[in-house]
């Protein structure tokens, strides 16, 4: 089976955006910058880490629904092709990608992610779990959308709330995810609910001082 690594962002791309964004973002009221710039090779160490923390509750409580659930997302969407955005990981995709395997559907993994060296390492022991063909993708998702890989019956994920974390406007980055989708592809979104504010603080400010 094939192991691809494809470019859609070189280093000098990522030095581009990151001026761009810090120009946008430091010059507004109030001031911002992309979450997308914590996840170099060390910060996306960093964010693994943190994911598996106690007070961090999105990734343990993902977790117990996708193996609660795979198996019927998996029916349901009746795909040969899982795309995740935002891979880092890819610890999630093993929950349906197990049960794409049990279904006798899987073809192709393509794990997106901004950190090449993530990318690859996460990608690689995706192909010696389940032999299949895989794709690592090193791109910013909301800006390369239309050039996700289109072949097969796709099952498109952002897990982990990041639709809701984002700076940009999730009903016009759905739209966009929509228009790059085509009629059999299907889409499969983790988003947070409302909680109480000191769980909240707790879950970003944790009592190791890993998030810091």
């Amino acid at each position: 089976m094939t192991f691809r690594v494809t470019r859609l962002l070189s280093p000098d791309d990522h030095n581009v955006k990151l001026a761009e964004d810090l120009r946008v973002g430091l010059l507004s009221t109030p001031r911002w910058i992309s979450p997308i710039w914590f996840y170099d090779e060390r910060g996306s160490e960093l964010f693994e880490e943190i994911t598996k923390l106690p007070e961090y509750y999105p990734t343990a409580r993902e977790n117990e629904i996708l193996k609660a659930r795979a198996d019927e997302i998996v029916e349901l969407a009746n795909c040969d092709t899982l795309i995740e955005l935002g891979a880092g990981s890819a610890e999630k995709s093993h929950e349906l990608l197990g049960a794409m395997a049990r279904s006798k559907s899987l073809r192709h993994f393509v794990a997106v992610d901004v950190s090449e060296e993530m990318l690859v390492t996460s990608s690689k022991a995706i192909q010696n779990s389940f032999g299949i063909a895989v794709t690592a993708l090193v791109a910013d998702f909301s800006a390369h959308l239309a050039l996700l890989p289109r072949s097969g019956r796709r099952l498109i994920t952002l897990m982990g709330g990041t639709i809701g974390t984002s700076n940009r406007d999730a009903s016009i980055f759905s739209q966009e995810l929509r228009d790059s989708m085509g009629p059999e592809d299907a889409l499969l979104v983790g988003a947070d609910l409302v909680k109480d504010r000191t769980r909240l603080v707790a879950a970003y400010n944790d009592s190791k001082g890993v998030t810091a």
